[in-house]
């Protein structure tokens, strides 16, 4: 498991402070999957002390939004979503029973079955009392005496269902919150590197493939800095390769076709020239540049309404390069 090692930063390199409908949206745009509670439980079990360290800093300063929501119906029970709203990942939802808490005690809450049964489902874990108190005190570096459990009465829950998680520290002691408001509440968040990653990378592959109905026969891999996940082949023609390439990012999908001499950075550097971003015959300009080819072909869908829709469909032709070849 892997977070990133600081909170999402602005153009001032300084931690953004949004809420978690905003902080959402931002991490959608730009393609990333968005810190859970089930990952900061993660982070309990690591051994990487300067993800720790970085945690604990935000906990101090500010607290840490998660992409966890929670939906109280009435009753006691309730839906707790982690990944709510993502486009990048599938969320995951799971319906339990949530007593009031009013900053109980995490050792009392944990020695009630419905009290575990929810902290085992907040953190998607099957972990027992014990271990959840160890994660938790690894986690926070506060003891477990000091770590309580808030959660909104039947009142709020009526008023204002959809609540958001977030863990901060509160004077000498850890809180771990489910009744923050959604719109109201601004704190830290942070992305996912490599867990559920595997999980966006399935779900970006079967939706790629299923609209786009491209072959699954294909060498496939993921570059976090263009942010794009990819699909590609090359065949041997010759003196030349043939190359395609399917390059899914957010809202986009790529289908690139090369006709060109060998070369081993395909994938990177169509990646690279992809995230940026600009028009699609600008795109094919900077496909020829960068690696003169006999013919290229450009797909461009983008996301709509019911799925992905074909935008741009260009070609470029490079004969005379032909007489280069011997």
């Amino acid at each position: 498991m892997s977070l990133d090692k600081n909170p999402l930063l602005n153009e001032n390199d300084e931690a953004l402070s949004l809420t978690q409908v905003d902080f959402i949206r931002k991490f959608n745009d730009i393609g990333r999957i968005m810190i859970s509670a089930p990952d900061l439980y993660g982070a309990g079990k690591s051994e990487d002390s300067e993800i720790l360290k970085s945690l604990q800093k935000d906990l101090k300063e500010s607290w840490i939004v998660t992409s966890t929501r929670i939906h109280y119906e009435d009753g006691l029970e309730g839906t707790i979503t982690h990944y709510f709203g993502s486009d990048v990942i599938s969320p995951h939802e799971k319906r339990v029973v949530i007593p009031y808490y009013d900053g109980k005690n995490l050792g009392d809450v944990l020695g009630d079955e419905q009290g575990l049964k929810y902290l085992q489902t907040l953190f998607n874990t099957d972990d027992n009392s014990d271990n959840i108190k160890k994660t938790l005190k690894k986690l926070s570096n506060k003891a477990t005496s000091k770590t309580r459990i808030w959660t909104p009465d039947q009142g709020s829950r009526k008023s204002i269902s959809d609540r958001a998680v977030g863990l901060y520290y509160d004077v000498d002691g850890f809180l771990v919150v489910g009744y923050f408001r959604v719109v109201n509440y601004s704190g830290r968040s942070r992305g996912v590197l490599e867990n559920p990653l595997g999980g966006a990378h399935e779900n970006i592959a079967k939706e790629a493939s299923k609209e786009l109905k491209y072959p699954l026969d294909l060498t496939s891999g993921i570059n976090r800095k263009s942010r794009c996940v990819y699909f590609s082949s090359v065949q041997n023609i010759g003196d030349l390769v043939k190359y395609a390439g399917l390059f899914c990012f957010n809202r986009n999908r790529f289908v690139v076709s090369l006709t060109a001499q060998e070369t081993n950075e395909y994938d990177k550097k169509i990646s690279a020239l992809l995230s940026k971003e600009n028009q699609s015959r600008e795109i094919l300009n900077s496909l020829d540049k960068e690696f003169s080819p006999l013919y290229a072909h450009l797909l461009r869908y983008k996301q709509g309404d019911d799925g992905f829709v074909l935008v741009d469909d260009l070609e470029a032709f490079g004969e005379p390069r032909i007489k280069e070849l011997k």
